[in-house]
């Protein structure tokens, strides 16, 4: 099966946006907390717990020359969800290691046509109020274009 990266965006933004929101909230202690996406910009910025989306296409090399259906394109990228954690709470580095696992699971597993490979963890330096992790994940998808 095969997508377009507007296709593929919508897929694993929405499949996310779900997931975060159904198990989330329960690592915090509250409601989930909010995902604020690249691209989107909102007022300020959350004083508690958050996460940031960002996707990131890498390469889009062809893979065939069909000359009936059209040309196959392989396109790849990474995934990017920054986790946010207050230093003001004292649990801050305990739940920012299970929102960071929580979001890496869920993309240890395919959604739709596309599939994620070297799902991990990395530490980011803190910011001024926050302490941080990076989940990072590596797509790709196929992609049929004709004409």
């Amino acid at each position: 099966m095969t997508t377009t990266y507007d296709s593929a965006y919508t897929s694993i933004t929405t499949e996310f946006q779900s997931y975060w929101n159904a198990g989330a909230g329960a690592i915090v202690g509250g409601s989930a907390p909010v995902i604020r996406f690249a691209g989107i910009e909102l007022p300020s910025i959350p004083k508690t717990y958050f996460c940031r989306f960002l996707m990131q296409p890498v390469a889009d090399r062809q893979s065939s020359f069909r000359q009936t259906d059209g040309k196959r394109f392989r396109a790849s990228g990474i995934v990017y969800i920054q986790v946010f954690a207050p230093k003001s709470d004292p649990q801050a580095y305990e739940r920012l290691r299970g929102l960071s696992a929580f979001a890496q699971r869920r993309f240890r597993s395919a959604i739709d046509c596309i599939s994620f490979v070297n799902v991990r963890i990395n530490d980011a330096p803190p910011e001024q109020s926050f302490i941080r992790q990076n989940v990072i994940a590596e797509y790709a998808y196929d992609e049929i274009q004709t004409g």
